[in-house]
């Protein structure tokens, strides 16, 4: 297991986050109305060993190359779309 922290703490992408979860799970940490932090799970198609385009996260990346965006993933979970394959 491991998990990828994003630079202003938002997010966390995790593989391997347990039951009931895809293999590789993004995590928004948010605060709410209450002043707590809560956290959101968005599950994805991704394999293990994916990893976020640094500094930015505007990608997230699978193992084969493709690049899919994370307010896709946000959105639409496994059904992102990959917007292109890098080699």
């Amino acid at each position: 297991m491991y998990s990828r922290i994003s630079p202003d703490g938002r997010f966390v992408l995790r593989s391997f986050s347990g039951d009931h979860l895809s293999a590789v799970t993004l995590m928004e940490i948010f605060k709410q109305p209450n002043g707590l932090k809560g956290a959101r799970a968005y599950e994805t198609d991704l394999d293990n060993e994916a990893f976020p385009v640094q500094g930015s996260w505007r990608f997230l990346v699978d193992i084969d190359g493709s690049h899919y965006l994370l307010k896709d993933i946000m959105t639409h979970q496994k059904d992102a779309k990959k917007q292109f394959r890098g080699v």
